[in-house]
């Protein structure tokens, strides 16, 4: 996992790593363009194996919680356990409505 605070040998060595074309002299954007561009371009290996079975996948947006069908279910689930919060809850209480 790449992340923007690392020093300039790591992405060089990430860079290098997959194949992308680097220099050490070159700049963190210069190095986050180019791993941006690679990343865009390649598909996650779990897309590249539901492909390979025959699935299509599709892709959400992500930036409006109310088209992520998993936000739903989350939200079903989180009202339902604080309407059955009680301070006096002990764990075997939990235990016991949760099976």
């Amino acid at each position: 996992t790449r992340r923007k605070g690392w020093k300039n040998y790591l992405l060089v060595d990430a860079c290098c790593g997959i194949g992308i074309d680097c220099n050490e002299t070159d700049l963190k954007a210069v190095f986050w363009g180019k791993l941006e561009a690679h990343v865009s371009a390649t598909p996650p290996v779990i897309v590249t194996m539901a492909r390979e079975k025959g699935h299509k996948v599709l892709f959400t947006a992500s930036i409006h919680s109310r088209l992520q069908p998993i936000e739903i279910v989350w939200a079903l689930v989180d009202g339902h356990v604080v309407r059955g919060y009680r301070e006096d809850r002990s764990f075997l209480d939990v235990r016991e409505a949760l099976d």
